[in-house]
């Protein structure tokens, strides 16, 4: 039975989900198996994906492949097929934040989120200085 709050798929005898969703009356309680953030990160498709990360990750779109290696997210290799390599960054960026709590052992959101942004910099800045030093090859020769 795949539960309406987090996605998990529990078994058909289960009355309750991990993340605290009890299926007979429909109600969310606290969770009683992961009531730590470092305890429900790090367990890959069972790991509770709280909803404040939940959001874009411009460090995941920007260095894919890179950020991919780091969080164990070895299909963005995907990158470098021609065709499929074109949509790996938008899923990565959608998704990216997600991917990383499951992949990761951290002790809050907050650092979760502190990390991504530490990626989101790197990012953006090789992004725009590649941007830079092509335009300075395109327009300083003569």
């Amino acid at each position: 039975m795949k539960c309406s709050e987090c996605g998990l798929i529990n078994p058909p005898s289960a009355a309750r989900c991990d993340c605290g969703f009890d299926f007979r009356s429909g109600t969310v309680e606290a969770s009683y198996v992961y009531p730590r953030a470092q305890d429900a990160s790090g367990r890959g498709a069972a790991s509770v994906v709280p909803p404040a990360i939940q959001r874009w990750n411009w460090g995941a779109f920007f260095l894919s492949w890179i950020w991919g290696l780091q969080h164990q997210v070895y299909w963005s290799l995907l990158v470098f097929v021609p065709v499929v390599g074109l949509f790996v960054p938008f899923v990565l960026g959608a998704k990216g934040n997600e991917y990383a709590w499951r992949a990761g052992n951290w002790d809050s959101t907050e650092e979760l989120l502190d990390a991504q942004r530490t990626w989101m910099r790197w990012g953006v800045g090789i992004y725009a200085a590649g941007i830079a030093v092509s335009a300075a090859l395109f327009f300083g020769g003569s």
